[in-house]
């Protein structure tokens, strides 16, 4: 079965970690739940972002070294007091690596859909990236993947990871992310100027189809006439 990046970030986000979040950020669990399915996509679509812009090669020391330090298995360490100590300035500087000066941006995104305050879905995104990159990196050390290996393998994600995001938001254009969309998008117009296309043939055939007959109708009159 194709490794699925989305599936394994989510595993690393059981509900035990969710029921926590609620309770240290105030915020329900269906809150978390629903920040949570905008954040982790959220984070894949900065990595295809960078990947894009040719930044593979600074992504594979990153997703290393959240494979390396076990980051996805410390995700309770950055609930509640303390956030994370290190950990917690460790992610930061992943998440600003990733979406740059639009991480307030993706924050209030991810609030606004999700009802949650805006903490909370620092939360949920503070949470989602170690999950993300750490089972990313595991995935690239276990393949032994090179950043030209990492490039071909999210590019090959793309699809899903774009299919992945909730209705109603647009992340891609929250990060002002050019070069990536979403399954679907321009299809509709395509598919206009094909039925259209085609619309205009038939109307040629018809036509053509009518004259023939009005021939064939005159011909015969002019016969009957003659006898």
């Amino acid at each position: 079965m194709p490794f699925n990046l989305i599936d394994a970030a989510k595993s690393m986000i059981p509900q035990d970690l969710i029921t926590k979040a609620a309770s240290a950020t105030g915020e329900s669990e269906q809150g978390i739940s629903k920040a949570l399915t905008a954040a982790i996509p959220a984070v894949l679509i900065g990595l295809l972002g960078k990947n894009a812009s040719g930044g593979s090669s600074a992504l594979l020391p990153m997703v290393k070294d959240a494979a390396g330090n076990n980051a996805w298995s410390n995700i309770n360490s950055l609930l509640g007091t303390g956030a994370g100590g290190g950990l917690g300035t460790t992610v930061m500087g992943w998440l600003r690596s990733l979406f740059g000066d639009k991480l307030g941006k993706v924050t209030d995104t991810i609030a606004g859909f999700a009802g949650v305050r805006r903490s909370s879905a620092g939360t949920a995104l503070n949470m989602a990236a170690p999950a993300t990159l750490g089972s990313l990196g595991k995935y690239v050390q276990d393949n032994c993947l090179t950043a030209a290996g990492l490039s071909s393998f999210l590019q090959s994600q793309q699809s899903m990871i774009m299919s992945s995001v909730p209705a109603g938001i647009d992340l891609a254009a929250t990060m002002e992310i050019s070069g990536i969309r979403t399954p679907g998008e321009n299809i509709t117009p395509a598919l206009s100027a094909l039925a259209s296309a085609t619309d205009k043939k038939t109307n040629a055939w018809l036509w053509l189809f009518t004259l023939l007959v009005a021939m064939l109708l005159i011909w015969l009159l002019s016969g009957r006439s003659c006898n």
